[in-house]
């Protein structure tokens, strides 16, 4: 990857972060209702869930079911429970995850695996999902719980189509797209569709949003994997390098693996099935020196690219500006 593209991908840029200004009440809203149905009368259970309260970043999901409600008309409370609720299944998915990768570190503090073991972390993240759902029940609509709960399937869909690519070096770019867009992708594109949908927007903004969420969730997920190659780890925030050592091929290593030949081919795919920590440097060069990590930059781009399109449905505003500020923040975030 040029020191151009390496830099901006790592640079820090608060005015995307401008976006939260104009939600300030509403996720303070939502972060009062997260905590309020996570409340437990069990010190020990308050203890553990407040770890993972700590994972909390930058609310991404909740953003765009408040910015795609306010683009539309109303913010409500089922826009409050929307996006507490799908907050709580992307958290539990990651608490899955770190059990799933055996990480350490997320968010520049020990996971809850770590600090508590396998069998308290993956109950948290089914803590959470029961939670979700409850607070689903607050909503007058079957048709948005309905939503939520397929959404769900899919990011399980996902993640069980990746474990069950664990080790395959023949992963193909169109089964990798197909795994983010299940695990990733599926759920950004639903916080957008149901803000539209509890505003009462019509089906061509509901579908058009949906569109945005889901290009911008692919481009955040191969964003994220190219920090697991290319990312400090003091400065991410995470364990890193976990794809690799744990035999899933992202497309960074994909792009590689088909762009090389001969015997540069078979060190990749060799330094693939030794999966070793000390081979991660290597790996790095090889994929950056065969220009896996410009190619893979690019696609993530073009994502948001046709992520922005999308927002020419809505009407000229600061909840559009937003929108269009927090798909360029994807590409260019350090964390």
């Amino acid at each position: 990857m040029s020191k151009e593209s390496t830099d901006r991908l790592m640079s820090y840029t608060p005015v995307a972060l401008q976006m939260y200004d104009v939600l300030a009440e509403d996720i303070e809203t939502v972060r009062e209702l997260f905590a309020g149905e996570l409340l437990s009368d069990l010190p020990v259970v308050n203890e553990r869930i407040e770890q993972v309260g700590k994972f909390r970043g930058k609310m991404l999901r909740p953003c765009l079911v408040l910015l795609c409600g306010r683009a539309c008309g109303e913010v409500s409370h089922s826009h409050h429970v929307v996006a507490a609720a799908v907050e709580m299944i992307h958290m539990a998915a990651l608490v899955h995850d770190d059990v799933l990768d055996e990480s350490q570190v997320r968010r520049r503090g020990a996971t809850l695996n770590e600090l508590y073991g396998n069998e308290t972390a993956i109950l948290a993240g089914d803590f959470l999902l029961s939670h979700a759902f409850g607070l689903c029940s607050q909503l007058r609509s079957q048709r948005l719980c309905s939503v939520i709960a397929s959404t769900t399937n899919m990011v399980c869909e996902g993640e069980i189509m990746q474990v069950a690519h664990k080790g395959d070096r023949q992963l193909t770019e169109e089964e990798y797209l197909e795994i983010i867009s299940r695990k990733t992708a599926s759920l950004c594109g639903t916080c957008c569709r149901l803000g539209v949908e509890c505003s009462a927007g019509s089906g061509e903004l509901a579908r058009a949003m949906d569109d945005y969420g889901c290009a911008l969730g692919m481009a955040f997920q191969i964003t994220d994997d190219l920090l697991d190659l290319v990312g400090s780890e003091p400065v991410v925030g995470k364990t890193l390098g976990r794809d690799f050592l744990q035999g899933k091929l992202t497309l960074p290593l994909i792009r590689a693996r088909e762009r090389l030949n001969g015997g540069s081919r078979r060190e990749l795919l060799e330094l693939l099935r030794r999966a070793r920590a000390e081979d991660l440097d290597r790996i790095r060069d090889i994929v950056s020196d065969c220009g896996g990590l410009d190619s893979v930059y690019q696609t993530a781009q073009e994502y948001i690219e046709r992520a922005v399109e999308k927002l020419t449905v809505l009407p000229a505003g600061t909840e559009r500006e937003a929108l269009k500020k927090m798909a360029g923040f994807v590409v260019e975030r350090h964390t």
